[in-house]
């Protein structure tokens, strides 16, 4: 059975529990993990999930297309 994303990115950032990933210390992981990934591999809502759960929903956005959530995470998510 194939991994969710969430799944996946915790699987990257090998971190003991999932709600670790939202720590800022494992940005730069999750950057590279997420620009790693092919986004048409996971469900939209699989997507707007993860943007609504790594921004603890500050962004408030939803997106319409795979490319562009995963091009936002990849920038939230990027080195300062």
């Amino acid at each position: 059975m194939k991994k969710s994303l969430m799944d996946e990115l915790w699987d990257a950032v090998r971190c003991t529990y999932l709600s670790d990933l939202k720590r800022e210390e494992h940005r730069p992981v999750l950057h590279h993990a997420l620009k790693a990934l092919d986004c048409e591999e996971y469900p939209l809502y699989a997507w707007n999930d993860a943007v609504k759960y790594l921004t603890d929903d500050r962004a408030a956005l939803f997106f319409y297309s795979h490319n562009e959530a995963q091009n936002f995470l990849i920038e939230f998510c990027s080195p300062a």
